[in-house]
């Protein structure tokens, strides 16, 4: 209640811990949990597959960051003197597991996007739709998801979101205003920008259509929504735009881009450089 209060993205937090804590935990009292109470859920999230080396890894990093929702709650909890609860050792001494988090790999290119986007419309056009919107504003999916009609300024090339860094303002090529703005005939002010099939918000439950248009597609397992995200940024970058224009337009930080990014960097730095140093005379 007290998240909801502050952020709009309360619902991805209630439906970890609806699908992730509460069958496990659910029934404890906080003040009765033991470090092997909680170590025992956070083992039992982890997954194997003979098949896919990377299975067990992801697991684990979605685990730990299950994990992080657990202890803000518990904190909380402990936080109030009217619970009375004498300690935070049990949870406080719970680790992570080490080094599970990687940089995303998958890069898209746009014949690829081209593709998933033809094949999620094959079963799905707001599939089809969201995937386009994803790549070509870099947003992530919890704010094309809240993204309401009145957010979008097609005469500014504006998009309003709320994303992890609080409200900002995406700033839209022509081609994305467009589309966009073909998303909003005959919609209320507060209603879904880019709806569901059934005219709602995104639920959080769509990863196995993202899994199925990719197989049409031909494309890599991994394949999620993010990967469009990932795809934005590479491309902008490679085109020359500025990391500071790219960190404000995708809500993230210069650091994050130069730390997940430094390979397509170094792929553009010569052309970049070519066409933007001071030059004093033509040479061929």
């Amino acid at each position: 209640e007290a998240l909801a209060a502050k952020s709009r993205h309360v619902g991805l937090y209630r439906a970890t811990a609806k699908l992730h804590i509460s069958p496990t935990l659910g029934r404890k009292r906080v003040d009765r949990l033991t470090k092997r109470d909680i170590e025992q859920w956070l083992a039992g999230m982890v997954r194997d597959d003979d098949d896919d080396d990377n299975v067990r890894r992801r697991s684990q990093d979605t685990a730990n960051r299950t994990l992080t929702i657990l202890k803000a709650a518990l904190n909380a909890a402990f936080a109030d003197d009217a619970n009375a609860i004498t300690t935070d050792a049990a949870w406080r001494r719970v680790k992570p597991f080490q080094d599970v988090a990687r940089a995303r790999e998958l890069d898209l290119e746009p014949a690829q996007v081209r593709t998933l986007i033809a094949k999620a419309a094959t079963f799905d056009r707001p599939l089809a739709a969201l995937i386009e919107a994803a790549y070509l504003t870099g947003c992530r999916l919890g704010e094309l998801r809240d993204a309401s009609v009145r957010d979008l300024d097609v005469a500014r090339h504006a998009l309003r979101v709320d994303g992890k860094t609080g409200w900002r303002i995406v700033t839209l090529t022509n081609e994305t205003a467009n589309f966009l703005q073909g998303h909003t005939r005959d919609k209320l002010p507060d209603a879904p920008l880019l709806p569901d099939a059934d005219g709602n918000r995104w639920p959080l439950s769509h990863h196995r259509a993202i899994k199925r248009a990719a197989a049409l597609a031909k494309l890599p397992a991994e394949t999620c929504i993010y990967s469009l995200r990932h795809a934005h940024a590479s491309r902008a970058i490679e085109a020359g735009m500025p990391l500071s224009l790219v960190a404000e337009n995708l809500g993230t930080s210069l650091t994050m881009l130069e730390r997940n990014y430094a390979h397509v960097m170094q792929r553009t730095r010569r052309d970049v450089i070519e066409k933007t140093s001071p030059k004093l005379r033509r040479v061929k």
